[in-house]
């Protein structure tokens, strides 16, 4: 509850934990940048804050907590959660209602309560999974579901359309991702 810190928040790679609440309610209203050894962000730890981005998710990130980025209303662009990531709590992301896209990993297997609560911003939404992830309730709550293709893998996209939850979406439709490595 440190308030009046506007301007970017730059957590240095040699941190390797953050406590549960740390950056609640600071009032940050620039960019985000996470260190890129942390493994968890707690619990509540940049809730309430006016983060515009972030900048990117450590690779080796596995878990979001409860309530983590919830009540940034301007936080903005894509997120793209990333590849290691096997939790992401309920209410993550909720009312983070500037938010416009977001890229679940393909082994993310749960989307929690309220994730993405009140998102209404949300115009992109890739699920790399194969099978689509099991909802829990109120865990796609928000999305407005019939405003843009649900991205998923091509050879899943009547195992999305036939799903309860996934269903709910007007419109599903193969994702391609067009990224080119220059690794050789």
């Amino acid at each position: 509850d440190c308030s009046g810190l506007n301007g970017t928040l730059v957590l240095h790679d040699g941190i390797k934990s953050l406590g549960d609440g740390a950056f609640s309610s600071c009032s940050f209203q620039g960019e985000l940048q996470l260190p890129t050894d942390i493994t968890k962000i707690p619990e509540w730890c940049f809730t309430g804050n006016n983060f515009s981005y972030i900048k990117e998710f450590p690779e080796g990130l596995l878990e979001i907590g409860d309530y983590a980025f919830c009540y940034n209303s301007r936080l903005m662009g894509h997120i793209e959660l990333p590849k290691s990531l096997v939790k992401l709590g309920d209410s993550a992301f909720e009312m983070c209602s500037n938010l416009e896209g977001v890229t679940i990993p393909k082994d993310l297997a749960i989307i929690r309560p309220r994730v993405f609560s009140e998102c209404y911003g949300i115009n992109t939404f890739i699920c790399e999974a194969d099978e689509p992830p099991f909802v829990q309730p109120g865990g796609l709550d928000g999305i407005p579901k019939d405003n843009f293709v649900l991205e998923v893998p091509e050879k899943s996209i009547n195992r999305y359309q036939s799903d309860p939850d996934w269903g709910e979406f007007k419109r599903i439709g193969a994702h391609y991702d067009f990224s080119i490595s220059r690794r050789q």
